[in-house]
């Protein structure tokens, strides 16, 4: 080998060790990797007009879900078929919970019927406590003493009816747990109900005729006392029922039967899916006999008489040059030759991370449409820019 092929030789091996060198040295300084690329301005295009990538989206959508799990019973609506709010698009099987409605809608017609008697057995206590009143005031004692007799048979019917008052108050206030100055002066109050019966009563005997036709005036006015004070006991209740202090009272029957009602309607309502707004029948995702899940995507629901364009790939220098209002052109891929037009109708406030930027979405509010519009059609976006 002569010293013109060793130097060949010895320039090939220096080109080839001299890269795996300089990568040792970056490696034993510590030097890393150059940082990726940030986002940079989009371009404009020769029109001095910013584009973008989109996809054609309804302007109003929903999923639509049931609110409880079960087994379908019936699925009445199909894709393409248009809808009104409210109206069913599938059941599911409630037997149980239709049982339940029937009942309670029974509980809330007994308990007014119960409510719309009230007027009249008032009346009749009413006509009743007059009548007693009548008979009591018949019942004559014969002799001087008739005045004295008559005053001393009423105190008497008078102090029973504050003894049976007084016993009620007590009571209640024994079984609330109110001891104390309240429990005492309720003693009190009753102690002294109970002297003036026996005060009354006493009375009465001093008074009471010998004869036999007096005996049988005092036993009729004493039975004309009773009935004094049963009716008035029973009007004081059926007053108390009419007002809804008492415990039970049909008032308030009524309202805990009709709250019954609306929870049982509310319950069988959730077997119902039923559209929230006029629109077409875009996906039924269901079959009479099949299992859901509450909250599972049943039916998809869409308004197609107004579309929009959403995008997601305008970044952090791209969207200051989008507003609010801003009038923009939109061309179908699919459909090159159908012009549509828009306007911005709203620009995200937070940012989208794609993994190397990050991206504000835009909603494009098309002014036009077409009977060619599909749903997830892919577009692109110009944004006009003002003239300078």
């Amino acid at each position: 080998m002569n010293n013109r092929d060793r130097f060949i030789r010895l320039c090939l091996l220096a080109s080839l060790l001299l890269p795996a060198c300089a990568t040792q040295t970056a490696a034993g300084t510590g030097q890393q990797s150059p940082p990726a690329a940030a986002p940079t301005r989009r371009p404009l295009n020769r029109r001095g007009t910013l584009q973008a990538n989109g996809q054609l989206v309804p302007n109003l959508s929903a999923n639509l879900s049931f609110g409880m799990g079960g087994e379908v019973a019936e699925v009445l609506g199909a894709e393409g078929n248009p809808v009104k709010a409210g109206d069913v698009i599938a059941r599911l099987r409630g037997d149980a919970l239709q049982a339940a409605v029937a009942q309670a809608e029974a509980g809330v017609a007994e308990a007014k019927a119960r409510l719309a008697l009230l007027p009249q057995q008032i009346a009749n206590a009413e006509a009743e406590l007059r009548a007693a009143q009548a008979r009591l005031a018949g019942s004559r004692a014969s002799g001087a003493n008739q005045a004295e007799l008559l005053a001393a048979e009423a105190a008497l019917a008078d102090a029973q009816f504050r003894q049976v008052r007084a016993q009620a108050e007590y009571d209640s206030i024994v079984q609330q747990g109110q001891l104390g100055p309240t429990e005492e002066e309720a003693r009190r109050v009753l102690e002294q109900a109970t002297r003036d019966v026996q005060i009354a009563q006493a009375r009465l005997s001093e008074l009471g005729p010998g004869s036999a036709d007096g005996r049988a005036s005092s036993a009729q006015a004493a039975a004309a006392n009773a009935a004094i004070f049963a009716a008035q006991t029973r009007l004081d209740q059926l007053k108390a029922e009419a007002s809804g202090e008492a415990v039970g009272a049909p008032t308030a029957a009524v309202q805990k039967a009709e709250a019954a009602l609306l929870a049982a309607r509310a319950a069988l309502a959730k077997t119902e899916l039923r559209a929230p707004f006029d629109g077409t029948i875009a996906q039924v995702n269901l079959q009479a006999g099949q299992q859901v899940s509450a909250n599972t995507k049943a039916v998809v629901l869409a308004d197609f008489s107004s579309w929009q364009i959403v995008t997601d790939d305008l970044n952090e220098f791209d969207i200051p040059a989008v507003t609010v209002g801003q009038p923009a052109l939109v061309t179908l891929n699919a459909l090159p030759d159908l012009n549509l037009t828009g306007e911005v109708q709203s620009i995200g406030l937070f940012f989208q991370d794609t993994g190397t930027r990050a991206t504000y979405p835009i909603s494009i509010k098309l002014a036009n449409s077409d009977p060619r519009l599909r749903w997830g059609m892919t577009a692109i976006v110009t944004f006009e820019q003002p003239a300078d």
